[in-house]
Order: C-alpha cells, then structure tokens, then sequence
C-alpha cells in the first residue's frame, strides 16, 4: 500500500511538471520532408517518453484557426508575417523555393528558368491568407520578374498544387524539400536569380495558455529557433 502511494505521488509530481500528460501538434507536408519535425519531436520523445504525441496533418491557416481554438497545442507550419492577438512562434527551417512545370512544358528543357520568363505563364498559387500574410511565394518570384501571376487554381497544400502541375495547369513555386516528391509528369527547376525566395517553417503555438507538458516542448523547440 505504502509503495503504491509512493508511486501515485511520483507520477502526480511528473504531471506537475509536464513529463506525463500528451500533446496534440498539427503539420504540413513540407515539415516532414525537410526533416525538421522528425528530428526536433524524436529527440523530445526519447527526454520525455510518458508524454504522448498525437499528430495531425493540416494546411497552414487550419493549424492556425486549431491552435486559436485550443484543438491543438502548437504546430509546424508556414512562417506567417505576424502572429494574431494570442499566438507567437518562430522559425525553425528556412529553404529556397523551385519552380515545379509540366514535364512537356517548353520552359523544363532549361537548367535553370529567369523570372522574367515567367511572365506569360499560369501559376497554382497558395491560398491568400490576408489576417495572417503568410509569405506569397509565387508573387515574390514575380516580384522579381517584374510582372503580375496569372493564377488559376489555389490550394494551401503543396502536394494538391504539386497535383495540378502534373495535370498541366500551370506552373507552381514550391519549397526545395518538395522535389524528394515523385511525381508523374512534374519536373523541378531552379531559379535563375541572386534573389531567390525563402519558404519558413515555423513553431507555433499559444501565448501565456500552455499545458505543462507544452511548455516543455516550447523550451525543447527553441533549441532549434533559427537565427535572424
């Protein structure tokens, strides 16, 4: 009787400290490709293996909109150009961005492909996320251009714009780690330019309403926060 006490008190202290307890964390495809999340949440597991991690997959402004509802405790998602009232996060991965084409299309006989040459192109584009202003990826490389994107499908999910490529509707600008994907008929180039655009990930979660067991892994994640 006395051992189970004992035990029953060890284990209400480890809760008290967030080592017992589970954690719900939303991701993107990309998170997975780069490797980032399967690094940073393996180390976290083997330091705190009474913690359950549950995971779920979802487009960047619905991790968002879960994390603000409190169905998820944080996520890996795009790198927003602010937070809204309540959330904060930071980078932990930043790569160049590619141009996924048609594999018959003209421009995939060239190595690399100059903006500029983009002009006359149809683009899949993310969705637009005005109240969060996640990076556009396809305006900033025809910012670089100098011309306005025809765009004719948007999705915030990069295998569904990766899936329109292939299809031929047009020409989608996704992250690096996206070309590890085998996909029929879609081809992959750089970008002929000293300016090529950056895709981050960050780690996101709530301000000041965290779970013990999140605040854990806020602290284990800032050893992967990138530098500025």
């Amino acid at each position: 009787m006395l051992r189970q006490v004992e035990e029953a008190k060890i284990v209400a202290q480890q809760a008290q400290r967030g080592e017992v307890g589970r954690i719900d964390i939303g991701f993107m495809t990309t998170a997975v490709c780069s490797g980032v999340l399967q690094k940073s949440l393996a180390d976290f597991r083997r330091a705190n293996p009474a913690i359950e991690i549950n995971m779920r997959k979802l487009v960047p402004m619905d991790q968002i909109r879960a994390i603000m509802r409190k169905d998820l405790d944080a996520g890996f998602t795009r790198s927003p150009h602010k937070y809204p009232a309540g959330l904060e996060g930071f980078e932990v991965y930043r790569q160049s961005m590619v141009l996924a084409l048609p594999a018959r299309h003209p421009l995939a006989r060239r190595k690399t492909i100059n903006p500029a040459a983009l002009k006359d192109e149809m683009f899949i584009n993310t969705g637009p996320a005005h109240d969060v202003g996640f990076w556009g990826h396809t305006e900033a490389v025809a910012g670089v251009g100098h011309f306005t994107p025809r765009v004719v499908k948007r999705d915030d999910d990069f295998m569904t714009v990766l899936t329109y490529v292939s299809m031929g509707y047009g020409i989608g600008v996704i992250p690096q780690t996206m070309t590890r994907m085998n996909i029929p008929n879609v081809v992959f180039r750089e970008i002929a330019t000293n300016a090529v655009p950056k895709s981050g990930i960050a780690f996101v979660y709530r301000r000041n309403d965290s779970s013990p067991q999140t605040d854990l892994l806020i602290k284990h994640m800032r050893i992967h926060a990138l530098r500025r």
